[in-house]
């Protein structure tokens, strides 16, 4: 399941509710990880999701990221994307976060 794998390999990071349906996960970032810094990380390893503070125009800015899961990939590359995820947020050295 895509929310037991952003679970296991995002360490920090929290699901507020499991979706009963829907096209997409919303996942807090741990605190002092730029949404921005870490999709440009993701992307650079082949994993497209978006950053979350876009979508919160009359919000305070928080740390999201968007994982979209009704794209055609399968429950497989979904979970290798979030493991590739997981490595660039590992990757983030301090100051970037």
């Amino acid at each position: 399941m895509l929310a037991a794998a952003v679970t296991r390999d995002l360490p920090g990071a929290t699901l507020a509710t499991l979706p009963a349906g829907g096209l997409h996960l919303w996942v807090r970032l741990p605190s002092g990880v730029d949404d921005a810094v870490l999709t440009s990380a993701a992307r650079q390893r082949g994993v497209a999701v978006s950053a979350g503070s876009r979508y919160f125009a009359t919000e305070p800015p928080a740390a999201h990221l968007r994982i979209g899961f009704a794209a055609t990939a399968g429950l497989g590359e979904l979970t290798e994307g979030v493991r590739r995820l997981g490595a660039a947020l590992a990757d983030l050295g301090p100051g970037q976060e």
